[in-house]
């Protein structure tokens, strides 16, 4: 069956098929490392100015990011259900190491790390974190002075 139920109301990028998974790829790059508790995003249309829909296994949102001038601001939005997270991976082109980061939760300050690895910023939040439907997370990265 191809789609989703009508009464189901979390849209979803994979389909089923008998016992086989289809994924099928979405603009915005984005990885969910479900029981890992991860999230990526690695945008190839308009890196500087994106926004596209993310699915986790137990939630759904918006993903944005803006670049500019070597700084970037990425914002995840849950619209329905939560999304717990230990690490994020954003790729920053204009990015150079060593990085410096904050994240936020509806405005109130996270513990956060980041490390450059292969073009991308792995984040990791300490302690683990869950946003739910209504909460926004906000991560700035931007290279240190």
């Amino acid at each position: 069956m191809l789609g989703r139920p009508a009464e189901h109301p979390q849209p979803t990028a994979v389909e089923r098929k008998g016992d086989q998974q289809d994924q099928y790829p979405l603009p915005s790059g984005d990885e969910d490392g479900g029981p890992k508790r991860h999230i990526g995003f690695a945008p190839r249309l308009t890196p500087e100015n994106f926004k596209a829909p993310f699915t986790t296994a137990e939630g759904w949102g918006t993903y944005s990011q803006k670049i500019s001038e070597g700084k970037m601001r990425a914002e995840l939005v849950v619209k329905y259900g939560k999304v717990p997270l230990r690490t994020m991976s954003l790729v920053h082109a204009a990015a150079k190491t060593p990085l410096k980061v904050s994240a936020t939760i509806d405005g109130k300050n996270l513990a956060v790390t980041v490390e450059e690895k292969d073009g991308s910023a792995n984040i990791t939040f300490g302690p683990d974190i869950e946003i739910q439907a209504g909460q926004k997370l906000e991560v700035a990265l931007s290279s240190s002075p």
